[in-house]
């Protein structure tokens, strides 16, 4: 093969010119009669910038290699799920923050028929999760630096089942007060109860409490709007509407007292009668206070339910 520049013969396979060192893949430059006098330093140079142009290749296409590499991997790969992070591993009283995806979530969130099991044995449930858990305060232990706050609540509506939930803020909850409550099953406590005898609570380290109502505990299957007064001598009682869930029934009352003294209506002596069959006031809790003595002119709402 003739080289082009210094028009003197050098390998065919060669990509640089043996002699003058040119760049052999360049475009023909049109001879001259006489060829230019190269210096050692330039064909140095010449050489350099060769090898610089040629590496420089190599490394935009090693790029785009990777760079298809890493894209058909990530298409075909499922992404790598996040695991929860267990309470075990942090001093009582620190907060947590669990990052995990909706399915790892939903496997590790206990149902409903799974809350009843971990109610009795809350070490078998242990670092599973519940979610809008419903409570009925009864006993506020309180707070304590490294123990956090401490309450124990009815979890059904018959108040037989008990559960303690530990926060890390400090909360002004009461007894009867209602709660939903997000968290994570840490066991079971042993204590005792006010007769000395032995109790135990499955645990749950609460990562969110918000305040409910009493009908947390038994939710309304069915709403009947009735909006029916009767009234006597001021004394007005009206049926708002009546709610139907699993285990009992729910009246609303809205009372109005404009008899010119103090009047009211009793929360007891009353009965429902459901299915013909009549509760009478033994089977009937009033869920709000029931103001037997009104001042005339006052209006107060109540709830009874069977």
């Amino acid at each position: 093969m003739i080289c082009p520049y210094c028009k003197k013969e050098t390998d065919v396979n060669s990509r640089f010119c043996g002699n003058c060192g040119k760049f052999l893949d360049l475009p023909e430059i049109p001879a001259k009669n006489s060829a230019p006098k190269k210096n050692a330093k330039g064909i140095i140079i010449t050489v350099l910038g060769g090898v610089f142009a040629a590496f420089v290749i190599f490394i935009v296409i090693g790029a785009m290699l990777s760079k298809s590499d890493f894209s058909d991997k990530s298409s075909t790969e499922e992404k790598e799920e996040v695991s929860p992070i267990s309470k075990e591993n942090f001093p009582e009283g620190e907060n947590i923050i669990t990052e995990t995806t909706d399915k790892k979530q939903s496997k590790n969130v206990l149902t409903k028929d799974q809350v009843l099991g971990m109610l009795m044995d809350g070490e078998a449930y242990k670092g599973k999760k519940v979610e809008a858990l419903p409570v009925k305060v009864f006993n506020i232990i309180g707070y304590s630096e490294g123990s956090g706050y401490q309450f124990q609540g009815y979890t059904d509506i018959f108040e037989k089942t008990a559960v303690l939930i530990v926060s890390d803020e400090k909360l002004s909850l009461q007894a009867n007060d209602y709660v939903l409550v997000d968290g994570t099953v840490k066991g079971t406590h042993k204590g005792t109860n006010a007769f000395g005898g032995t109790v135990y609570n499955s645990v749950i380290y609460a990562s969110k409490i918000q305040a409910g109502d009493f009908t947390i505990l038994n939710p309304a299957v069915k709403t009947l709007e009735v909006n029916g007064t009767i009234e006597q001598s001021g004394l007005s009682v009206t049926l708002e509407k009546v709610e139907l869930s699993e285990n009992s029934t729910r009246l609303y009352l809205y009372i109005v007292n404009n008899t010119g003294m103090k009047a009211g209506v009793q929360d007891y002596g009353n009965y429902i009668v459901q299915n013909a069959k009549q509760y009478n006031d033994s089977g009937i809790i009033s869920e709000t206070i029931i103001n037997p003595s009104m001042v005339t002119g006052t209006v107060q709402e109540a709830v009874l339910s069977s």
